[in-house]
């Protein structure tokens, strides 16, 4: 990080290293929660951010390669409805299926002996769950339990790789709905649902009981506000 602007003459001044932070002397195996933790922050001029924002719509937003070549071969199929992100999915395919099915497994074992809420309608399923990438692997490639949630399909279906907008994600219902499912995840997978949220996130704000809720959907607005005002993304705006 320090090094990588010797390559246009900066001597390493893109980044800023803040030692901001103190790792614990009993040091556990690493991982990124830990790093992000405990090992300091890094910053960056404003203009470099501003450029950055421009340029990174074309490495991971809708003008980027990856994205034109899968919105392109998805579009290539007449006879049956392929979105972008089964395309780029496809990349990773092992991951993706692996990660998809075990929310698939936790919310049909409550399907089968409770009520299930569609997350964005509120309608019941019945035989027709799909798991729903609250923000489209498209968009931001993760399968953390967090983004998995159950669907109608035809909402799903509708929705398809668009980003809620914070009109949507701001009604109080789906607000609720999407923290009762976080609710139950945690229960269930106590480690895993925390580190993926710290990661993908809270970043290097702490996960608190009291405060990962409205600090993890905080952070979920924002997200969504990125993904469509910087990375081009389409909006979802109505169910």
């Amino acid at each position: 990080m320090h090094y990588i602007g010797g390559a246009i003459g900066r001597g390493g001044e893109i980044y800023q290293y803040n030692n901001d932070s103190r790792p614990p002397r009993n040091t556990p195996s690493l991982n990124i929660e830990w790093i992000i933790l405990h090992l300091g922050s890094f910053s960056i001029p404003i203009e470099f951010y501003h450029v950055m924002q421009v340029v990174g719509s074309f490495v991971t937003g809708t003008h980027s390669l990856i994205f034109r070549w899968a919105e392109f071969t998805s579009n290539l199929s007449k006879d049956h409805t392929i979105k972008t992100s089964d395309m780029i999915s496809l990349l990773k395919t092992d991951f993706n299926e692996r990660e998809i099915l075990q929310a698939k497994s936790f919310y049909s074992n409550i399907l089968s002996t409770h009520h299930l809420k569609c997350v964005w309608s509120g309608k019941t399923i019945s035989t027709d769950l799909h798991i729903d990438h609250m923000i489209p692997f498209v968009a931001l490639r993760n399968n953390d339990l967090w983004n998995l949630l159950p669907s109608k399909g035809n909402i799903n279906i509708k929705k398809s790789d668009k980003i809620p907008t914070h009109t949507i994600l701001n009604n109080k219902h789906i607000k609720d709905r999407i923290i009762h499912y976080w609710d139950q995840l945690i229960f269930k997978f106590p480690e895993q649902f925390r580190s993926e949220i710290q990661v993908s996130l809270l970043g290097n704000t702490r996960f608190l009981e009291k405060t990962w809720k409205n600090e993890s959907y905080s952070r979920l607005l924002i997200v969504s506000k990125h993904m469509i005002e910087d990375r081009g993304f389409e909006p979802w705006i109505s169910i």
